[in-house]
């Protein structure tokens, strides 16, 4: 239930950063196009980037749901394991310590399946234990992961806003206007002032 949570939570939130993003790069569009958003190519170009921004957003908000419950975690860890500064874990036992983390917190096996029992020996520093060591991965793996997000978010948002822009000021004119040329090649005459028009 509380997965579901989560995982409605992030879609929700990634869906509310879209729109604000997706908005954000009209107007820019806008001011840079002549307020001419007309173009297809440059609607369609919105349309993607919104589901793009939709992605990036749920899995930032994912990233800090995780975050969220990582203290949990941490006091887990420390209730199913001895609060001392040896170290001294086989494979099995770790691996076996990480079976129990990701069956109560689904949302942190793909980061702990990055950590092996040499890493959590040789990170180790003295009067550290297993779970301050663990809670310390997870935290700087899922920071490290948001900001990735967050750099793809805005790079996409930067390409949005350029293809978005020139597809609207070549594409969104509704037709060129007749020059000089185009009125003697059709046989019009081009001098206005005889004309009854104003």
């Amino acid at each position: 239930m509380f997965i579901v949570e989560n995982v409605v939570g992030s879609i929700f939130w990634g869906l509310l950063v879209a729109l604000v993003m997706s908005v954000l790069v009209f107007l820019v569009c806008m001011l840079f196009s002549r307020k001419n958003v007309q173009s297809p190519i440059s609607i369609l170009v919105i349309a993607v980037y919104f589901l793009f921004a939709t992605a990036a957003g749920a899995l930032i908000a994912g990233g800090y749901y995780v975050k969220g419950y990582v203290e949990d975690m941490g006091d887990y860890v420390a209730s199913i394991t001895d609060k001392t500064t040896d170290m001294a874990f086989s494979d099995t036992d770790f691996n076996n310590l990480k079976d129990m983390i990701t069956d109560e917190y689904p949302g942190t096996k793909p980061i702990l399946e990055h950590i092996d029992t040499d890493e959590l020996i040789s990170k180790s520093s003295v009067g550290r234990s297993v779970s301050d060591f663990l809670v310390d991965e997870v935290n700087n793996t899922i920071d490290e992961y948001i900001e990735r997000c967050l750099k793809w978010l805005l790079f996409g948002t930067l390409i949005a806003i350029i293809l978005a822009t020139v597809a609207a000021r070549h594409g969104g004119g509704g037709g060129r206007r007749l020059s000089s040329s185009d009125y003697d090649n059709y046989g019009f005459d081009n001098d206005t002032s005889s004309s009854g028009y104003y």
